[in-house]
């Protein structure tokens, strides 16, 4: 249960990685991008981009995904998936929150 509600900033969010994973594992296969511009120190959601006509989805471009800080960040998303997916796992039995196949009435 969450007691306290608080946001996390935009420059943390793209910096450890989440926008990167969260495009990278789910937005792309849908042929999406999250996208978010950064001015100065200055993090700001810009849009989503729109290719859901490519065939197969986006691609981060190789020589991106080969850089320290790409796989730094992959890898921090990482290490907090294994520790919260393990303990969502014991607590609800699936990682992700099971949705009904149906309304009960």
């Amino acid at each position: 249960m969450i007691d306290k509600q608080s946001k996390i900033s935009m420059k943390e969010f793209v910096e450890q990685g989440y926008l990167q994973e969260a495009n990278r594992q789910f937005f792309h296969g849908l042929g999406l991008a999250l996208d978010v511009k950064k001015t100065g120190d200055k993090y700001e959601f810009s849009g989503i981009w729109d290719f859901r006509k490519v065939e197969g989805g986006i691609r981060f471009n190789e020589n991106m995904i080969k850089t320290q800080d790409f796989i730094n960040k992959t890898n921090n998303i990482k290490n907090l998936q294994k520790k919260n997916n393990s303990l969502r796992t014991q607590l609800y039995g699936a990682i992700t929150q099971k949705v009904p196949t149906k309304v009960e009435e």
